[in-house]
């Protein structure tokens, strides 16, 4: 994990002065304490219906291993996010699988198989609203490319291939695996036949049990409602980004098209890809920038919204999956003492 930690924190740090340089910090604060606070009750709101929406799609991706109360399902995705608000390496994506084995009896890889549909799911959904922008909306005159750190100016749709193809690799995985055992494991077996023993094996175990987890896919009905709510789900997503509009200074919400929270949201999406410190820090300060600069929104007051509609959620998100966890008598310490130990015991 400290590697990973080290790794987040660079790139994090290296966003962050990339989403700093040229920013007007004196104009920040003025910014951020002109902005419209009245709008917060409501911000609170719809993230956590967002949440509760999360919370009934993975009921029923569960739904042919095991139905559990959706409050139940909510507290540990509460839990699950604040915890990678505060560790590196997405851990609270493990904590909800481990959660869920300890208190559901379902074991840790079947949830985890579970999760990685999930996010199977966001992309297919993040890659069909980005085409319908870019089919039925028109972007502002003179903007067709986007300037990325690392690879120069790409076109809208040169993003949405490269993200495509990334989904299309993780989804055929998903298919083979389900459909030939067997050969997913040989294909796993080669490609970490380099590493030590002990770990190879631990991999290898692990992938037989994440393979077995893949039995949601025998449901379509069931994943045609998670299909469902992901789209819900997304566009509350987007309400919220919408919400944050509104909470900035001025007129900013005034000058942008209705369609400007939809492009925002989907573009950080796709930049929180790369992976980062907890949080996300940095790299959603940065897509934030580079998706209202195709709207020729000022870099201060980019960096203003993104300190808005990251912080806000951050600490929604934060305190209700701590107070979840106080529920549960569990320490952030020792719910990640639980969990090495477990993983060791296997």
């Amino acid at each position: 994990m400290r590697i990973q930690l080290i790794v987040g924190l660079i790139i994090s740090i290296l966003f962050l002065y990339i989403s700093l340089n040229g920013v007007q910090l004196d104009k920040l604060l003025i910014l951020i304490k002109s902005s419209h606070w009245e709008y917060i009750p409501i911000l609170v709101i719809v993230v956590l219906l967002g949440f509760l929406i999360r919370s009934v799609r993975w009921f029923y991706l569960l739904r042919s291993i095991k139905e559990i109360r959706i409050r139940k399902l909510l507290s540990f995705e509460l839990i699950g996010y604040a915890v990678s608000n505060i560790y590196p390496a997405r851990l609270g994506e493990f904590v909800r699988a481990y959660l869920l084995g300890k208190h559901e009896g379902i074991s840790g890889s079947s949830a985890l198989a579970s999760i990685v549909i999930e996010r199977v799911l966001d992309g297919i959904m993040v890659l069909f609203l980005f085409t319908l922008i870019l089919t039925f909306f028109k972007l502002p005159s003179g903007v067709d490319r986007i300037n990325i750190k690392f690879l120069g100016h790409i076109s809208l749709p040169q993003l949405g291939i490269l993200a495509l193809s990334f989904y299309i690799l993780v989804i055929s995985f998903l298919v083979l695996a389900y459909i030939n055992k067997p050969k997913a494991l040989k294909i796993i077996e080669f490609s970490s036949r380099f590493l030590p023993q002990k770990i190879y094996q631990k991999v290898s175990d692990f992938m037989g049990k994440f393979i077995d987890g893949l039995s949601v896919i025998k449901e379509p009905f069931n994943i045609l409602k998670a299909l469902f709510y992901t789209l819900l789900l997304w566009i509350v997503v987007i309400y919220s980004a919408e919400l944050t509009f509104y909470l900035m200074p001025g007129d900013f919400s005034s000058g942008l098209p209705f369609y400007a929270s939809a492009l925002v949201t989907i573009l950080v999406a796709l930049i929180l890809m790369v992976p980062a410190a907890p949080g996300n820090i940095g790299t959603l300060q940065y897509g934030c920038i580079i998706s209202l600069a195709i709207f020729r929104i000022d870099k201060t007051e980019a960096f203003g919204f993104s300190i808005l509609f990251h912080g806000l959620q951050y600490f929604i998100v934060t305190i209700s999956g701590l107070f979840y966890l106080w529920q549960y008598g569990l320490s952030l310490k020792r719910l990640i003492k639980e969990r090495k130990e477990k993983d060791g015991s296997e």
